[in-house]
């Protein structure tokens, strides 16, 4: 939309003239200079620094706040127009591109002044390499790079990691071939004096690879985003001397660790633009443990490249060996913990880890003896690396296991997400990208990253342009979590109109809430290359639940539905643990039980499907009714209110079996038929409605990581079927002493596990979180309020230590409350606190506080952080 504008920035300022700003200027300018054939310049911007003369000033009128935070900005008014302040690079292009992202979509500038300050200092992505018949394209393509990285900075998103080497995981993957840029030094430099080479890669095919890695890194700094390599494997040879369809020569066991080190000098020096490499430092990377000499001798090799360059390490397995030799090498060293497991989650760390993760002493895996033993609870969460004495920084990276195709944007959970991030002292985080992973373990198939087989709703190779939502609410809200709804509603709006703006809005975001808690409440496998619930592999519930060959790696026996386990069993309780306190042979104890899971599913479902149908009615009367926009939402927001529903009355179904099974009453066994009935129907649903995708959706070799919604019907069909045959063998049996229906019904809440009203009032009392507290003093922690009669309060408390497990004292009555105190002896560490209370009644009934909101948006535990 034509706004013309002249800029007048000051060329004295340091800040004005760094590159980022320079970029944004030459970017602004372009577009004015189009603009300004519609006629007269209408707007004057004077772009100046914190350093310029007078800037100061302005910048503490307009903000009130110091002018030296990193990546901040003001836009304000003048008599002549307008004024822009950077407190560096980054903060004057945030600034201008802030101007045009507002004039683009809106053609004009509103809510002056404006201000910015982030609260987080790594908002980043990730996007990886990991099919050469699927990523080459856009890999090499410079105008993708180009369009791509302005996106990316447009929302302030200043760190990407591209990853190579994250297609194969060694130890997991047998029959997997494809190793194209995995080992990935050889396939961008060449090193005489090694004599390591590519069989049949030609030279031109090498360095046309490292100079898109110049390219797209060098292009990321420019715009002020931090550019990070991944190289996540460090083997050789494939799982089992599997032959790859390339082979690597010349590296020797005693060649192996100098040449790693020596090649990634190479790459740094070629690249100047890339600020960090990550690096995967367990067993899958292809090196046996313990590996602290070859690590030490790939450290040095950075450190080599002669300029700051920051390590970023995986945190799983990571050895304090290996944290010591990064450290002592004189890196900027990073340790980057998965958010929860390897999913995409609901906006907090998990309270707890699965038992299954607890460090054991011993292990027979020769290959992996630090990973699967001592730290094997660095595996999916921030571990014990939230120390407030280290010597390194977190960053929390979170994974795309829940949901790689269909769309997601909730406002709510990217500004709970920003929140959390800060958790621990930690540096901010970093997401997968949608379509992680597409094309992964060998099975790219031609034509990119395409996912539609209906044409009018690709995208062509700028596949991203379908998540353009995603990049605005996760970069926009990790900046400020209190960000203002315009930076998104203006898109909303160019592309859906004022009508279908709203409902669009609100359409996706309660969708959006659905896969993340399925995840965390009914966690099959905490691995992104085991459980899928966007396109679930079906685990069967029928004659005792016979265990699913996929989920056996990573679940506890039995390996059935009803025991799978919560990714977070201090919140959830598990179908087998919900039976125990309907049955009465285990007290409830505050967490969510399946009958709050589904209640919460049916009803994110039921306003998803809604909000979606208001969506098609005011978007049906106006221009692009039928656009891919409008299609691609109303899919996508349709299967996964469908996956909603499926899930609520499968969770259902099994809850009804658990019963059945321990106590022989036919009636459960019908309800369990009955539920697991409209759970098929809804799965049906979502085949039918996203038939425009493609019907071989692979992001993995294996059968339950590709495929199409509709290739799983038939294993719910069978289940169901199964167990319509187990009802009619079974006998009567005892009358039913629980109406699972009228429980359903009522929307049971886990306050009671026995069928409380949904929504029922919990306990009033209230607790307000010590600002700080001083390690080796007692801490006393206090509810307020009456309470109900005759209640009982525990406070139950850890450090912000995953390794170890809840300490749970009782309260005690105050005169306003109660109030639990946690000793001297245990405040004395180097950990924050996390903690909850649990309230019980006089009926028995239990409530966490803080439990989980309705909007799931805030954590179910309060933090209380070391002085």
């Amino acid at each position: 939309m034509p706004y013309p504008l002249t800029l007048h920035p000051d060329r004295e300022s340091a800040a004005v003239s760094s590159p980022a700003a320079q970029w944004a200027l030459s970017v602004l300018g372009d577009w004015a200079t189009t603009a300004s054939a519609a006629g007269p310049a209408r707007l004057t911007v004077r772009v100046l620094g914190t350093d310029s003369a007078g800037a100061a000033g302005l910048w503490a009128a307009a903000t009130g706040t110091p002018p030296d935070a990193p990546e901040s900005f003001v836009v304000g008014t003048s008599p002549s127009g307008l004024i822009v302040i950077g407190s560096d690079g980054a903060g004057v292009a945030y600034a201008l591109l802030e101007l045009l992202d507002q004039l683009n979509l809106t053609g004009e500038v509103t809510g002056l002044p404006l201000s910015g300050t982030p609260s987080n200092r790594v908002r980043g992505v990730f996007r990886s390499y990991v099919s050469k018949v699927e990523d080459e394209s856009w890999y090499l393509d410079r105008a993708f790079w180009d369009d791509y990285l302005t996106e990316l900075a447009t929302h302030r998103i200043n760190r990407l990691q591209l990853a190579f080497g994250i297609g194969v995981e060694y130890g997991h993957d047998p029959g997997v071939t494809e190793n194209y840029l995995l080992f990935s030094y050889p396939f961008l430099v060449e090193l005489p004096d090694f004599g390591v080479r590519v069989a049949g890669l030609p030279d031109e095919e090498r360095r046309a690879n490292l100079d898109a890695l110049r390219y797209a890194s060098d292009e990321a700094a420019r715009r002020g985003i931090e550019f990070f390599v991944g190289f996540w494997t460090q083997g050789i040879e494939l799982d089992d001397a599997i032959v790859g369809e390339w082979t690597v020569e010349g590296v020797t066991p005693e060649n192996h660790a100098a040449y790693a080190a020596a090649a990634i000098r190479e790459i740094l020096l070629e690249c100047p633009g890339i600020a960090g490499v990550t690096l995967r430092v367990h067993y899958e990377s292809g090196i046996p443990e313990p590996a602290e000499k070859y690590w030490t001798t790939v450290f040095d090799g950075i450190s080599a490249a002669g300029r700051p360059v920051a390590v970023d390490l995986h945190s799983k397995g990571l050895s304090a060996e290996t944290l010591a030799a990064a450290r002592e090498s004189g890196l900027d060293v990073l340790v980057t913990a998965k958010f929860l497991a390897e999913h995409l989650s609901l906006p907090y760390h998990q309270a707890a880890i699965r038992e299954s993760e607890l460090p054991v002493e011993t292990v027979d895996a020769a290959f992996a003896t630090v990973t699967r033993g001592a730290r094997r609870f660095t595996r999916y969460g921030y571990a014990d690396y939230l120390r407030h004495d280290r010597d390194y920084r977190v960053v929390y990276r979170h994974w795309p296991g829940t949901q790689r195709l269909l769309l997601w944007g909730d406002p709510a959970f990217a500004a709970g997400y920003s929140r959390i991030a800060s958790f621990g002292g930690a540096d901010g985080a970093e997401f997968f990208e949608p379509l992680a992973y597409k094309g992964r373990k060998g099975s790219g198939s031609p034509g990119g990253r395409q996912v539609y087989a209906d044409p009018a709703l690709a995208e062509g190779a700028a596949e991203w342009r379908k998540y353009a939502y995603f990049y605005r609410l996760i970069g926009r809200l990790l900046y400020d979590p209190d960000a203002s709804p315009e930076q998104w509603r203006r898109w909303l709006t160019a592309t859906f109109g004022a009508a279908g703006a709203v409902e669009a809005e609100r359409a996706l975001a309660v969708a959006s809430r659905i896969l993340p808690l399925v995840s965390v409440a009914h966690g099959v496998s905490a691995a992104n290359s085991v459980y899928w619930p966007e396109m679930y592999e079906n685990l069967g519930i029928a004659n005792g639940g016979s265990p699913n060959e996929y989920y056996v790696s990573d679940s506890r026996p039995p390996h059935t539905f009803g025991t799978a386990s919560s990714l977070d069993p201090e919140v959830f309780a598990t179908i087998a643990e919900t039976v125990s306190v309907l049955l009465g042979q285990a007290a409830p104890d505050g967490r969510e039980t399946t009958l709050d899971v589904a209640r919460r599913l049916d009803g994110l479902a039921t306003l998803a499907s809604v909000s979606i149908g208001a969506f098609e009615s005011a978007t049906r009367s106006q221009a692009g009714a039928s656009s891919p926009d409008v299609r691609r939402w109303i899919v996508d927001v349709r299967a996964l209110a469908g996956l909603g529903r499926f899930f609520a009355a499968k969770l259902r179904a099994g809850l009804g079996y658990e019963l059945f099974t321990s106590t022989g009453s036919a009636a459960y066994l019908q309800y369990a038929v009955s539920r697991y009935a409209v759970a098929a129907e809804a799965w049906r649903e979502v085949a039918v409605v996203t038939a425009g995708y493609k019907t071989d959706l692979a992001f993995g070799k294996a059968a339950h990581l590709r495929g199409h919604w509709a290739d799983r019907q038939a294993s719910i069909d069978r289940d169901v079927a199964d167990l319509r045959a187990e009802l009619a063998a079974a006998p009567a049996g005892p009358e039913p002493a629980i109406d699972l229906a009228a429980l359903e019904a009522a929307g049971a809440t886990a306050g009671t596990a026995t069928g409380a009203a949904a929504g029922a009032a919990g306990p009033e009392l209230a607790h307000v979180p010590p600002g700080s507290f001083r390690p080796g003093a007692d801490l006393v922690l206090r509810l307020t309020g009456p309470g109900p009669d005759g209640a009982g309060v525990a406070l139950r408390y850890r450090h912000a230590n995953q390794a170890e497990q809840y300490v749970e004292t009782p309260a005690v009555r105050t005169g306003d409350g109660w109030a639990a105190t946690v000793p001297g002896a245990y405040t004395d560490s180097p950990f924050d606190l996390i903690y909850a209370f649990v309230v019980h009644g006089p009926a028995g009934e239990a409530h966490r506080i803080p439990g989980l909101p309705e909007s799931l948006d805030t954590p179910p535990y309060f933090v209380a952080v070391r002085f």
